[in-house]
């Protein structure tokens, strides 16, 4: 496809942007926000992983719902493919997704929850989107395996440089950046 074409030719256009359907999201932290995000993903055609601290058992009723919703979507037509959605865990999810959301409130046990360690653990190629608090994404593990670069903008709350959207490759200044896996 165009993907191949620019890459042979040498050279990433990041405004032409990644292709979303069929590629896996997960969604770490399903409260209303994260479920927003798992409404807008079903949207673009793309696979749904989803990791709760409360365990999957507490999302099966809203992954039914969600998975109902998608096989009616294929059924009337709405969709180009045949979606699914699953509740894992966070080491599952960080396997498995081509894109990483995170959408979980800043407490003792998620503070630094995504560290060295675990974006190792992450599929090549895939990226971290931090719509979190700057804290969960543990910045100083200092991996040379990836890169982490902040957007211009602050987080009001409590006073610090957001890490924002996330492109692959990177690209320089322009107010775009991110995590990158690879």
């Amino acid at each position: 496809g165009v993907d191949g074409l620019w890459q042979l030719a040498g050279f990433y256009l990041p405004w032409l942007g990644d292709e979303v359907t069929g590629r896996t999201l997960a969604v770490v932290g399903m409260g209303r926000i994260g479920k927003s995000m798992v409404a807008k993903a079903t949207g673009f055609d793309m696979d749904v992983l989803c990791h709760s601290s409360r365990g999957s058992a507490a999302l099966s009723g809203y992954v039914e719902s969600v998975q109902r919703v998608m096989h009616l979507r294929e059924r009337e037509g709405l969709s180009s493919r045949r979606q699914t959605i699953e509740a894992v865990s966070l080491e599952d999810a960080l396997r498995r997704a081509d894109f990483v959301s995170l959408h979980v409130p800043l407490l003792a046990a998620t503070r630094g929850l995504i560290d060295a360690k675990r974006v190792a653990a992450m599929k090549p190629g895939s990226v971290l989107l931090n719509f979190a608090r700057d804290a969960i994404v543990d910045e100083a593990g200092g991996d040379p395996r990836y890169e982490l670069t902040t957007r211009p903008g602050r987080d009001y709350n409590n006073l610090q440089p957001r890490v924002g959207f996330n492109w692959r490759p990177q690209t320089s200044g322009e107010g775009i950046g991110g995590l990158l896996t690879g």
